[in-house]
């Protein structure tokens, strides 16, 4: 046997071996079936389209009597071969398989010799590994293969056809004796069986040969009877001395080497019988150096559609199946080629597809894969994945992942905020890459992470970041914005409702006539839109989490951006300060109040953490803000910003004050001499500001939404006036047992008005409330004031109140943001209209 084995190097060395595969090697690398299981396959899928039930029972009688090439006859007759339905099963069968192993194929490949014949119909050979050409070849281009052995050039040979070319499936007995009758292929076959040595691979399970291995073998055997060559078949040990194998070298001289006790043992196996090691290294070095120098260069060259395809083949076929331990600096190359190119391109889109294409070929996402199943499969228990290969593959995807750009990286993380784990932008998961990089490095023992699942849990959220933006689809991360919808003139009142994707101008009298809109990408929403007076136009200011913009409705098919955010900031809203023949915004983000002067002078101003709800009074210019109660800034509230100081207005304990002299007006307290009587327990869940008119002034509104041990939460209205000061409230309004989710105010004559609406939960009557006068008094309780829109209470679907516009002698409120309620005022007849798309707020500028 070991002498077997040395001439089998020998030959391998002299590039002299022909690796024939069999169906076993499809099955390993994709589960495909092998001939007899094709044939129940056919027959399966005729059954499955109504085909003739007759026909389909006899091919399975031929089946159970083993004879294959009549029973594969009576499918093609079914399935119309060489046409359709007969390509089509094909297709379904062989065309896209889930490639569950890449090991075997890999091994066949790296014995690097120049001829791979298989017997399979499949593509595997050629889609699988690191195959060093991409030319596939059947037994019917006997003239190119003849060309190709002269040239001593590489290709895969498809001894019995390839499913790709329907017409040369050998399959049935009548392809048999056409196969027969090809002199050019006889010859070929002579030539490789003289003077070649063939390694059968795959072709033989517990000792019975594959049904297609031994008819190439009667092929050879009828064809060639005196030839002397030595041949190889490689069988599990416990095969040796079959009455099959002895009989088959005593008639083709092709003998029986043992590879080991089970199938797993065979890649392995492989690998130790090769002696072209230094062959497989020029091989990769060559593709390495040829990837370097070129991918700049196809990337140039190509454009369209067919840039991808044309990138990822260049790719594969100069670099081979990826290997997870490619170091940094060759992952900086790839990097460097593609950026160079990149720089030239402004589509985002088209980058980010670009990035993808070199990251898919460096990293092998099956072997990528695989540690994340180990991972999902043992994560109880963490020695099996306490491994290097586990190790090294996290390492890798983190170097891999670091190398999309920080834009690339911010612009996942905005639009699909899970995809990447968010430990992976708080700098967390870099500790343990730090650490498994250290330990790599120094050569460390795996005792060092026994038990420490902790850590294994965190490599294993690195490869499942980086398979994510491999996966993502570049179209759903950089949706194509469409053009604006423009108008040639607007009205003097506008809607402004606000879409995730989309700004829209509406009638006020007709909120579903659009006059114009601005589309927008549905992966980086609208946060938030203006209607705003600029010299003798209207445009409309917008921001999402990354820009904000200026749009002219009346002429823009295309917004501009006047403010990008800085890295590891978002921006929240736009704030008016000014607006006329020049203008003024205050642009509030995570970290930042930006003031912009007619949309390019700049004044930043820090914000410091904590506070939100900056509100603006038109008149006046203060600015106001909150903090949640839970914040603990010494026991403040409400601030006023100036000039970048936080100045305390109302404190914590004044809501409280206030708060309590309500208690003695809900209804559990009517028959009560008083709070004191009654346990009344407070907790204060949001404080929120608003900015409302009030005659020909503004005031402060505070909504506080309390929950209490007496009932559902409820919410209060302070009305301030920060021209008098912040001692006291001008007016409370109380709703007890009621959520108040949204409110307006506006003039009605001397008097001041309130529109409010609920959220959909307790019972709260009608879910549009309207008060008059509001300003004639300093407390009013909810109660029995005439409302709009009687609550459900069998509630078979929601009906929240979002948004309240009070405009003249009418109002408007959005509900669930899929309907508008037009109230006329005082009469409070409602006129309703439905919306096609859910908005998020709207404004009548």
């Amino acid at each position: 046997m070991i002498n077997y084995i040395n001439k089998l190097k020998t030959r391998l060395a002299e590039g002299k071996v022909v690796p024939v595969v069999g169906a076993g090697v499809s099955f390993a690398c994709a589960g495909l079936p092998n001939w007899s299981g094709l044939i129940s396959s056919g027959l399966d899928y005729a059954e499955s389209i109504a085909l003739e039930k007759s026909s389909i029972q006899l091919g399975r009688e031929l089946l159970k009597d083993w004879k294959l090439t009549e029973a594969a006859g009576i499918v093609k007759a079914l399935l119309n071969a060489p046409n359709r339905p007969y390509i089509n099963w094909l297709e379904n069968t062989l065309g896209r398989p889930s490639v569950k192993s890449e090991a075997l194929i890999e091994s066949i490949q790296n014995l690097c010799q120049p001829i791979i014949a298989t017997t399979n119909y499949d593509d595997l050979l050629r889609n699988v590994g690191t195959i060093e050409t991409n030319l596939a070849l059947d037994w019917q281009q006997h003239e190119e293969v003849q060309r190709c052995i002269a040239a001593s050039k590489s290709f895969i040979f498809h001894l019995h056809g390839i499913y790709s070319r329907p017409d040369t499936a050998v399959f049935s007995t009548e392809d048999y004796e056409r196969l027969k009758s090809a002199l050019g292929y006889k010859h070929i076959l002579q030539d490789l069986w003289m003077n070649r040595t063939f390694l059968f691979i795959g072709c033989s399970r517990d000792g019975v040969m594959d049904e297609d291995f031994s008819t190439l073998l009667k092929i050879m055997r009828d064809w060639f009877p005196n030839v002397s060559g030595e041949h190889y078949l490689l069988v599990r040990d416990d095969e040796i001395g079959s009455a099959a194998h002895q009989e088959l070298m005593k008639e083709c001289n092709v003998h029986m080497v043992p590879y080991g006790m089970d199938h797993e043992s065979l890649p392995h196996f492989i690998n130790g019988i090769n002696p072209n090691a230094e062959v497989i290294i020029k091989r990769f070095e060559k593709r390495k150096a040829k990837v370097f120098e070129g991918l700049s260069r196809i990337l140039v060259a190509q454009s369209g559609e067919e840039r991808q395809s044309n990138v990822e083949t260049f790719v594969k076929e100069n670099l081979g199946s990826p290997h997870y331990w490619l170091d940094n600096d060759q992952l900086s190359v790839f990097d460097a080629a593609v950026e160079n190119y990149n720089k030239l391109i402004n589509d985002k889109q088209q980058r980010f597809r670009n990035k993808q294409l070199v990251a898919r070929a460096i990293v092998n996402v099956v072997q990528l894969e695989k540690n994340i199943d180990l991972w999902n499969q043992s994560w109880r228990e963490s020695t099996k994945v306490n491994n290097a290969q586990f190790i090294n593959m996290g390492i890798f995807a983190y170097q891999a992942l670091e190398k999309f750009s920080k834009d690339i990286l911010r612009d996942i993380q905005l639009r699909h905020p899970n995809l990447i784990h968010p430990a992976f932008f708080e700098g967390r998961l870099k500790e343990f890459y730090l650490e498994a990089l250290d330990w790599k490095e120094r050569s460390g023992g795996l005792e060092e992470f026994e038990g420490d699942d902790y850590f294994f849990e965190n490599l294993k959220r690195i490869m499942d970041s980086l398979k994510s933006v491999l996966s993502l689809s570049p179209s759903d991360l950089y949706e194509e914005k469409k053009p604006a919808k423009t108008v040639s003139q607007l009205p003097a009142k506008i809607l402004l409702t606000l879409e995730e994707a989309c700004v829209r101008l509406n009638e006020v009298s007709a909120p579903h006539n659009t006059l114009a809109e601005l589309p927008w990408q549905d992966r980086l929403d609208f946060e938030d839109a203006k209607l705003i007076k600029h010299k003798d136009e209207k445009v409309v200011v917008a921001c999402n989490a990354l820009h904000c913009l200026r749009w002219n409705p009346c002429t823009d098919l295309e917004p501009v951006n006047f403010y990008v955010a800085k890295q590891d900031e978002k921006i929240w809203e736009i704030v008016v300060v000014e607006e006329g023949n020049d203008v003024i915004l205050n642009v509030f983000t995570s970290r930042h109040c930006i003031t912009i002067i007619n949309f390019s002078e700049t004044i930043e101003t820090k914000l410091a953490s904590g506070y939100g709800e900056y509100t603006r009074l038109k008149k006046s210019g203060r600015v106001f803000c909150s903090v949640a109660f839970s914040a603990g800034l010494k026991d403040n509230s409400v601030f006023e910003f100036i000039s970048g100081a936080y100045v305390p207005v109302v404190s914590r304990e004044q809501i409280r004050h206030f708060w309590s002299e309500l208690i003695v007006h809900f209804p559990e307290m009517e028959n009560q001499d008083g709070a004191s009587e009654v346990e009344f327990k407070m907790n204060f869940q949001d404080v929120t500001l608003s900015a409302v008119e009030w005659k020909q002034e503004e005031r402060l509104v505070l909504r506080c939404r309390i929950g209490h041990d007496i009932g559902p939460p409820s919410t209060v209205l302070f009305f301030f006036d920060p021209q008098i000061g912040f001692d006291l409230p001008l007016l409370k309004v109380l709703f007890a047992h009621k959520n108040c989710f949204t409110f307006d105010s506006g003039n009605d004559g001397d008097s001041v008005n309130l529109i409010a609406g609920f959220l959909d939960y307790n019972e709260v009557g009608n879910l549009i409330q309207f008060f008059k006068a509001i300003d004639k008094s300093e407390l009013i309780v909810a109660d029995n004031q005439p409302g709009v829109v009687p609550q459900d209470l069998i509630r078979t679907t929601t009906h929240d109140m979002f948004n309240a516009i009070y405009i003249g002698q009418h109002a408007l409120m959005l509900e669930e943001g899929r309907k508008i309620h037009e109230i006329s005022l005082p009469g409070l007849s409602v006129k309703e209209t439905s919306l096609s798309k859910r908005i998020k707020r709207m404004s009548v500028n």
